[in-house]
């Protein structure tokens, strides 16, 4: 048996929630036909936001947090993952290692998923912890291309532009 606290008891112990909303999460889950992972459905009930419960996530798995949203990302590795494997899996990648990929990602708790992106990938991924909202805003953010035109066109001169 692992020694890993569970999601719940981190955020009952940072006092980010009470004990007695776990529990409420918890036979929330029990009636649910699909699994759903206590934390999302304490985000779901408002009782906590979801990058305090992938912060904790972190500290349970023993990896870094990211915030996605200011990583610096490298458009070859957003461009290695088609976006509808992102979206579906909650992950964007950002940085090619030397071998490999470091991925944000809301669940990299999920071994199959992470294969799935390795494969996807074609290397090794370096999972890291996001919070699922702000990988959603970097997915939107770098895979649709009118930011991207509005950053390029923002150096243009106003009188080199068409009218």
């Amino acid at each position: 048996m692992s020694d890993r606290k569970k999601i719940g008891e981190l955020l009952v112990s940072a006092g980010n929630v009470g004990t007695d909303q776990v529990q409420a999460a918890l036979d929330v889950q029990k009636g649910l036909k699909r699994p759903k992972m206590v934390g999302q459905i304490l985000v779901e009930q408002g009782a906590v936001d979801d990058e305090t419960v992938a912060r904790a996530l972190a500290r349970q798995l023993g990896l870094p947090y990211v915030d996605p949203l200011t990583l610096t990302v490298d458009s070859a590795a957003v461009w290695k993952l088609p976006r509808r494997i992102a979206e579906q899996s909650k992950a964007i990648p950002y940085a090619r290692l030397q071998r490999g990929w470091k991925v944000a990602m809301a669940d990299p708790s999920n071994g199959s998923l992470v294969r799935d992106l390795e494969f996807a990938l074609g290397g090794p991924v370096k999972a890291e912890v996001g919070a699922e909202s702000r990988i959603i805003q970097a997915i939107h953010r770098h895979y649709d291309l009118e930011p991207l035109a509005q950053r390029m066109l923002a150096d243009i001169p106003n009188q080199l532009r068409a009218p």
